[in-house]
């Protein structure tokens, strides 16, 4: 599998909503940044993903075009979704279902040591997912 192949997979599992697939395409040590205030290890990346699940039940990630240079593969990531559960994610307020649908496409950086992702950059588009949700 390719390094290329590995951030696809990454977005598929994420994409059919299957964390254990997602975990095991991380390393134990993963770094991932860009999508809050401070950085994310593994865990707190997936416990964040089963909040959006749980608040956006049709949450998709769908890869765009992307480059290998070595160990880092970059790209687009166009990010959808319709909330129609309560989000209730750490540090931001609750938001009840609202029946919005957002979509963000995303910068992706990802550095890939072993066959599995070591680091993530996420720069969100403009504008980013939580502030079309609470507009």
């Amino acid at each position: 599998m390719s390094n290329t192949d590995v951030a696809v997979a990454f977005a598929a599992a994420l994409t059919a909503h299957d964390l254990d697939k997602a975990a095991s395409l991380l390393t134990d040590d993963a770094t991932i940044t860009g999508l809050g205030p401070a950085p994310m290890n593994p865990h707190m990346f997936l416990a964040d993903m089963r909040i959006w699940f749980a608040g956006c039940p049709d949450w998709a990630a769908t890869p765009g075009a992307t480059s290998e240079n070595g160990d880092t593969v970059t790209g687009t990531v166009t990010i959808t979704a319709t909330q129609t559960g309560t989000l209730a994610l750490p540090g931001a307020p609750v938001l009840p279902a609202s029946g919005k649908h957002i979509s963000s496409t995303d910068q992706a950086t990802f550095t890939i040591r072993d066959g599995k992702i070591a680091t993530m950059n996420i720069v969100e588009g403009e504008p980013p997912l939580m502030a079309q949700l609470m507009s």
